[in-house]
């Protein structure tokens, strides 16, 4: 398929998703639902096309037209005998004649019905008892649950609720507590909590909770849908007396729910009820009423752009001052819309500089109902974010590869910022990315039951101090291990993590290379983890010194880059090489790899043998490289991509 037909199909998608939207926007009785899937990037599809959506809780029939008033288009929950009905069954008819879809606990009555978004399990069941922290329920009672749902209806899917409390933050479950949370996922489609800053703690400063609370369940989530319950008012029960209580204003609402979704929550919630003076479902002050209409109004309107995947090439923010900005962006058919908040709970304000790729110096920004403009300099524009403020862009620029047509070569971070934090942990990583890499290398074994985890060695003495084989070992057993702490005290309480939790950390634009350290029997199980995935196959990279492995990747993920992993060394006294040139090539071949990935050896990688790769069209990529000179060579013969343990040093030598 040719560029202009693959960007040209790119472009009819988005506009149709664009007009599947504007209709649903305009419908006052929105379409009776027959389908409804989870597609990729944890979108939601109604009868096909992508949905948002917008949900309040537990709300008396009473209360939808107010809802709806607010932008809300769906309702979730039922409380027993509310509006008067008999059941369920009698309440979905309540939402549907109010124009609403719903979310409700299961019945066997309400199976096909047109308004049924999904089912959704009994809230909050991690929420400890009174007295110990014994859950409401377990996460097997939870599995039993949802196989119960999905046995008696599989055509929609199952919400789950959590606490705030699978936030480490909170202290209040140890690690073997927390370890519950991946059990809970797996009973459910979609996962959501709630954390209220203002209204459940009356704590201002902790609003940053509802950023670092979603990215944390979509790391917990994988490729499942999250969403975030947001506060909407003052008058908690458990805040103390309501003089005391802090308001939540416009602004909070605005900066939480622009925080979840740049973390990757495809749905939100509004929690609404206040307690204090008086009980009231809906007890939302007029002026953050109106805030919640506008919001909602520009989610539903920019809802394709939001929903849309990832830009090929990357987009990083750096603010002033250390404030805390954070930075999404979208494809769209006429470039890219990039979304912005502030979610510093210090209130400090800061210059933020927004890097784009590839955007040509000049280009007009348009900024998103703020009636104003950004002219870009080359590759980045820059604009002013007071605190909790959010910006929304509109960049014009087609999408492309924008390292190789400037000829930079990629940097890849050696199991992660391995330099500076303990290597193939999410810290690693998440640190990699603070320093600028483009790529991200990681190592990978199989488990007892085949789950794939990151490590380097096939035994966990080096990195935990305790000798367990890892094929050997199960996932619970492999993540009881701390594997930080050999690097300094701060690193305590890193654990290995598995390769699920590796895919959600990788920003969009950025690359995985996943370096199997077994041999072909995880490849199958590997396929799966990557077919469930959000990135785009480009995403990721197969890597391995095992030639079967890389022949089997290429059979059974035919659409990943597969590169083989080797050295070409000469023995001091026998001046033989380890691997001749001619051999690599033959091998790369007989295998069916997309390139060499080569210790970075100028003596036996020149241009000769560089012309003879590209003649084949196998790229080159090169390890491990701590040294300027090295990497200024491999550069310039035009390899595909440098691996360091010092991404962000390196990267800073080489544009001096």
């Amino acid at each position: 398929m040719s560029m202009n037909l693959r960007r040209y199909l790119a472009i009819s998608t988005a506009v149709l998703v664009l007009l599947a939207f504007q209709a649903f926007a305009h419908c006052k009785t929105p379409p009776a639902i027959k389908t409804v899937r989870i597609g990729a990037g944890r979108v939601f599809h109604v009868n096909g096309k992508p949905f948002f959506p917008i949900m309040t809780w537990l709300q008396d029939a009473k209360n939808f037209p107010a809802a709806k008033a607010c932008g809300v288009n769906t309702t979730a929950g039922y409380w027993p005998k509310s509006s008067g009905t008999k059941d369920v069954t009698g309440y979905i008819k309540l939402v549907e004649a109010a124009g609403l879809y719903g979310v409700m606990p299961f019945d066997a009555g309400l199976k096909d019905n047109r308004s049924l978004l999904g089912y959704i399990h009994s809230d909050e069941p991690d929420l400890p008892r009174r007295g110990g922290k014994a859950p409401r329920m377990t996460p097997e009672q939870t599995l039993v649950q949802y196989k119960k749902i999905k046995a008696a209806d599989p055509s929609r899917p199952v919400f789950m609720t959590f606490t705030g409390y699978f936030l480490p933050f909170f202290k209040k479950f140890n690690d073997a507590e927390l370890a519950r949370y991946p059990q809970y996922v797996k009973a459910a489609d979609v996962v959501g909590y709630d954390i209220y800053p203002i209204y459940g703690w009356n704590k201002p400063q902790w609003i940053h909770l509802v950023h670092d609370g979603t990215k944390r369940l979509a790391e917990l989530a994988g490729d499942k849908p999250v969403y975030t319950w947001i506060e909407t008012s003052r008058g908690g029960q458990w805040t103390g007396p309501l003089k005391n209580q802090k308001e939540v204003t416009p602004t909070h609402i605005r900066a939480e729910v622009w925080m979840a979704i740049c973390r990757g929550a495809t749905a939100i919630g509004y929690f609404t009820h206040v307690w204090k003076p008086s009980y009231n479902q809906f007890g939302v002050p007029a002026k953050n009423r109106k805030a919640l209409a506008e919001i909602n109004a520009q989610i539903t309107r920019l809802a394709p752009e939001i929903l849309s995947a990832a830009p090929k090439q990357p987009v990083t923010l750096q603010a002033s001052g250390d404030v805390k900005v954070d930075v999404m962006a979208r494809a769209t058919p006429s470039g890219m819309t990039v979304f912005a908040v502030n979610y510093d709970e210090r209130l400090k304000q800061a210059k933020a500089v927004i890097k784009v790729d590839g955007l040509p110096a000049g280009t007009k920004v348009t900024v998103v109902d703020e009636n104003r403009t950004i002219t870009s300099q080359a590759g980045s524009f820059t604009d002013n974010f007071a605190p909790l403020t959010v910006h929304i862009y509109r960049v014009g620029i087609a999408p492309k590869n924008a390292h190789k047509s400037s000829g930079v070569t990629d940097i890849v971070a050696h199991r992660g910022a391995s330099r500076d934090a303990p290597e193939n942990t999410i810290a690693a990583f998440e640190l990699a990315w603070k320093q600028g890499a483009d790529a991200i290398e990681g190592d990978f074994y199989l488990t007892k039951d085949r789950r794939i985890v990151c490590i380097h060695d096939s035994s966990t003495k080096r990195t935990a101090r305790a000798n367990l084989s890892v094929a050997k070992s199960t996932l619970a057993e492999l993540r009881k291990l701390d594997v930080g702490k050999w690097r300094g005290a701060e690193w305590t309480g890193q654990r290995i993590p598995t390769l699920r939790e590796v895919l959600a950390i990788v920003p969009a634009g950025k690359t995985l290379l996943i370096e199997i350290k077994c041999g072909p029997e995880i490849i199958p199980v590997l396929k799966k983890v990557l077919d469930s995935s959000r990135l785009a196959d480009r995403q990721t990279i197969i890597i391995s010194f095992n030639a079967k492995v890389i022949a089997d990747s290429k059979k059974q993920l035919p659409k990943h880059k597969a590169f083989w992993l080797t050295s070409l060394r000469k023995d001091k006294k026998t001046q033989s090489w380890s691997t001749s040139r001619q051999k690599a090539l033959a091998t790369l071949k007989k295998i069916k790899a997309d390139g060499l990935d080569c210790q970075a050896n100028p003596a036996a990688i020149d241009r000769t043998f560089m012309s003879e790769l590209r003649s084949q069209r196998l790229e080159l990529h090169v390890w491990t490289v701590d040294n300027v000179k090295t990497a200024m060579y491999f550069q310039q013969l035009g390899a595909s991509s440098i691996t360091t343990n010092r991404p962000a040093w390196l990267r800073e030598q080489m544009t001096k």
